[in-house]
């Protein structure tokens, strides 16, 4: 079996932004396939950048990065960070 990852894209609707597209834009919970965390990451980052939205879009679930066995490794935050399940940062490659 490949060692795969995985992390969850999930997008809702800010309220601060209620007339705005960032008010009303929604993306289901979507599963996006990675070979290792510096893909996963580039991977988030592309998909924040498409949808043009804000942190206060993002999903308590989204970034979350899980391996090939479901366990929890790791978190992307809004802005490209990876952390750990202990709140360390995560250096990868950019």
């Amino acid at each position: 079996m490949e060692n795969t990852l995985y992390f969850i894209f999930e997008v809702c609707p800010n309220p601060d932004f209620l007339h705005d597209r960032k008010g009303t834009l929604a993306v289901p919970k979507t599963f996006i396939q990675a070979k290792d965390l510096t893909e996963a990451r580039s991977k988030f980052l592309s998909l924040r950048d498409n949808y043009a939205i804000g942190g206060g879009n993002t999903t308590l679930d989204c970034g979350k990065v899980y391996d090939n066995a479901d366990n929890l490794i790791a978190h992307i935050s809004y802005n490209g960070r990876v952390w750990d399940n202990s709140g360390l940062e995560i250096k990868v490659d950019r």
